[in-house]
């Protein structure tokens, strides 16, 4: 009876010393998808039966004795998308997190100001799909190409040719998402030229807001406008002045005398 008993003890312990201990290893703890989806593998190495949980419809789990297939739907919103899945083997867990960028259509720069002269403009668009750029003015020709981290457009601006300031939208988009940026543009300024006779020339009254601009007197002079400026020459000869203006609506000079012809062509509204 001694014997069996021990033989028994014996038994027990083997048999504790045999108990497998459980091992659970995933090869990877994150991956990432693009806007576009796709089909990623994850290696699982265990000594049990795992199990894996997922609770986001966007991504779609095929299993396999050594580990599992991911599937992801293709993200059509602009917002980043994540889930974390959990490996589980009795007590034993690891987890991957799931990530998926969103749909990524982007002018950093909302407007931007240009003077009458035209000229070109450096447009940036931050982008992860297809996409149209147009303009809704034919003032404005756009031409694009790629660089580092985004596409850069040219933008080409004709001189304005009036004497109001205009704008334009430049349009940019792709797969639902549209983005918008201004153009902003000076207004042409207004010239007006007097051919007068006399040694002693006082500006002409000029109307409108906040005027600025050159005042040209002919004999080698040239100032900044200021209201009330006068100019004196060294003779009473034909002289001729230039006045550059921005922000001029109108002008009176009905007290300045010796003048023999006005070019208003500069001047006029166009």
């Amino acid at each position: 009876m001694r014997k069996l008993f021990n033989h028994v003890i014996i038994v027990c312990i083997f048999l504790v010393g045999c108990e497998k201990t459980p091992v659970l290893e995933v090869n990877t703890g994150r991956i990432d998808f693009p806007h576009t989806g796709g089909t990623e593998t994850v290696s699982v190495h265990s000594n049990g039966s795992w199990t894996v949980s997922n609770t986001d419809s966007w991504l779609h789990i095929t299993t396999s004795s050594n580990g599992f297939t991911l599937v992801a739907d293709p993200n059509n919103t602009s917002s980043d998308r994540s889930v974390s899945l959990r490996v589980q083997l009795g007590e034993l867990s690891q987890t991957i997190t799931i990530y998926q960028e969103g749909t990524t259509l982007q002018i950093p720069i909302p407007s931007y100001q240009i003077g009458y002269d035209g000229g070109t403009l450096q447009l940036g668009v931050r982008s992860n799909i297809s996409w149209q750029i147009s303009s809704d003015a034919d003032w404005i020709q756009v031409q694009r190409s790629r660089a580092v981290t985004e596409e850069q457009v040219t933008v080409s601006v004709a001189p304005n040719p009036t004497h109001k300031t205009r704008s334009a939208t430049i349009t940019v988009s792709g797969e639902g998402l549209t983005h918008t940026s201004t153009v902003q543009q000076d207004q042409a300024p207004r010239v007006l030229v007097i051919h007068f006779d006399t040694d002693l020339f006082p500006l002409p009254v000029f109307n409108g807001g906040s005027i600025n601009g050159i005042i040209d007197w002919g004999d080698g002079s040239i100032q900044n406008f200021l209201p009330g400026r006068r100019h004196r020459y060294d003779s009473a000869d034909s002289h001729t002045v230039s006045v550059t203006l921005l922000g001029s609506t109108g002008f009176e000079m009905s007290d300045i005398h010796g003048i023999t012809h006005i070019d208003l062509s500069g001047y006029r509204d166009r």
